[in-house]
């Protein structure tokens, strides 16, 4: 069977690479677009100010061939969030570009060029029209000591998407060599197969699969009995993009668990707290000490709207409540109930607490998993977490219910190749999958609580070899 699995990645991997090894090119420009000038520049730039230096720079690169100024129907207000002519967004030319000293702005000219270059015009129009550049402050430390190290004049630049390359083989050869082969064929499958782990923002881009790798190695380290270096790990995955937090739910579950029916503190879930609040503080004070509290503040007023919208691309269990509105009224829906939403989460949340808190370390933590899907709500090809509960059903694969939950994941994700092809990439796609990860919630739910309740009952009965002789 292993070899199976092993035959089956092969084939999973060649799926997952064959476009970028058809294109014979391996950069992403529409993401580099955004966060390599993001980070690059992010104390000219903030979160609001990509766009109207990118069409000034543009612009400028244009009269400087002696062409008119680029051609633009539409394109976004990063301050609102809404759509504004190019007439109105050039207004705002002189307060952005005032930002940059002579010689920065004359590397942002460069670097624009080169970005709009990579990302083909078509690309360019798409890209002015996004919601911006949305990553964390720790995240842009990170990323922007790497895109401040490179340059698109030596082509250095280049070099940054095999980071990600790296990091992947990093996660995946200590998977395999924690957990077995098949155990890592599994998750190669999972990922090569996936409509949601196959978007273009997952590869070649910069620095997009550091907190799923960490995520990764987060359960070798736990299995390995490291829970301090377990926790720094999905502390780090948190800063970077917040919603990894979640994962930190069935640790947390047995740290309470001990207190309230045994008096006695955790050790092992203690560190990992404790590691994993410890690394979110130092990567919040870097980033602070770097950019300044402001920036956070700019962060949050931007994210906070642009997570809580209704939008057609997104994975969660919000989608399923929202379901109840019909087709339409879907946002209005949301905000009236929300209230309600948070209550039916907090009580699965609760119910699942006596399973969860009977589970091994590294079981806890990708427990976590269906915390993330009950609380959070993020573009579909953020559930490339689904690594997580492949590599948990992988484990345990000769279960009938882990084969039940990976057989879901697999006829989903068929299913999702299917109707995109059919609907493109709207809420008739991604719904489906909100709903199969409940269904896959409740089942797996019930089977541990039936497996961990068999297994007391078994305790429970006399030893027959330890019975008195007659």
């Amino acid at each position: 069977m292993t070899g199976l699995w092993g035959a089956l990645a092969v084939l999973a991997m060649l799926h997952y690479v064959w476009p970028n090894v058809r294109s014979q090119r391996y950069f992403n420009g529409y993401e580099h677009f955004h966060y390599y000038l993001g980070t690059k520049y992010a104390p000219e730039l903030g979160y609001t100010g990509l766009y109207v230096a990118t069409v000034a720079a543009l612009d400028e690169n244009a009269a400087d061939r002696g062409r008119p100024p680029i051609k633009l129907e539409r394109t976004r207000d990063l301050q609102t969030g809404k759509h504004i002519s190019p007439e109105r967004l050039r207004r705002q030319i002189p307060d952005v570009k005032a930002r940059f000293t002579p010689e920065r702005w004359e590397e942002y000219r460069v670097d624009a060029a080169y970005m709009a270059e990579r990302a083909s015009w078509g690309g360019m129009v798409k890209a002015l029209d996004d919601k911006g550049y949305n990553a964390s402050p720790a995240w842009t430390l990170v990323s922007g000591a790497l895109s401040n190290a490179t340059s698109t004049v030596t082509g250095s630049v280049r070099l940054l998407p095999w980071i990600d390359v790296v990091l992947w083989l990093i996660a995946f050869v200590a998977v395999g060599r924690t957990f077995g082969a098949r155990v890592l064929s599994i998750v190669l499958v999972i990922l090569g197969t996936q409509l949601v782990t196959d978007h273009t923002h997952l590869k070649a881009a910069l620095l997009r699969v550091d907190w799923i790798a960490c995520l990764l190695l987060a359960l070798v380290a736990q299995k390995r009995k490291l829970p301090a270096v377990a926790g720094a790990l999905v502390g780090y995955a948190a800063m970077m993009r917040i919603f990894p937090a979640a994962f930190g739910f069935g640790v947390g579950v047995k740290l309470v668990s001990e207190l309230v029916r045994y008096r006695r503190i955790d050790r092992g879930s203690v560190l990992f707290l404790g590691s994993m609040m410890a690394a979110m503080l130092v990567l919040f004070a870097a980033s602070t000490a770097v950019y300044g509290i402001d920036y956070w503040k700019e962060f949050f007023d931007k994210i906070l709207p642009h997570a809580s919208a209704i939008t057609a691309w997104r994975v969660g269990f919000r989608y399923v409540f929202v379901g109840l509105a019909g087709l339409g009224g879907w946002q209005e829906f949301s905000t009236a109930h929300s209230s309600s939403f948070y209550l039916i989460c907090l009580v699965l949340l609760v119910g699942s607490a006596f399973v969860v808190e009977k589970l091994e370390a590294d079981d806890a933590l990708a427990f976590g998993f269906f915390a993330f899907y009950l609380l959070m709500a993020p573009t579909y090809y953020y559930y490339v977490a689904l690594l997580i509960p492949a590599l948990w059903f992988g484990k345990r694969a000769d279960t009938r219910w882990a084969k039940v939950g990976l057989t879901i994941m697999f006829v989903v994700g068929m299913l999702m190749h299917k109707l995109v092809a059919i609907y493109d990439r709207t809420s008739v796609v991604f719904v489906p999958l909100s709903i199969a990860v409940l269904v896959m919630f409740i089942y797996v739910t019930r089977a541990l609580y039936r497996e961990q309740r068999q297994h007391e009952q078994r305790q429970q009965k006399p030893d027959p070899a330890s019975a008195p002789a007659a």
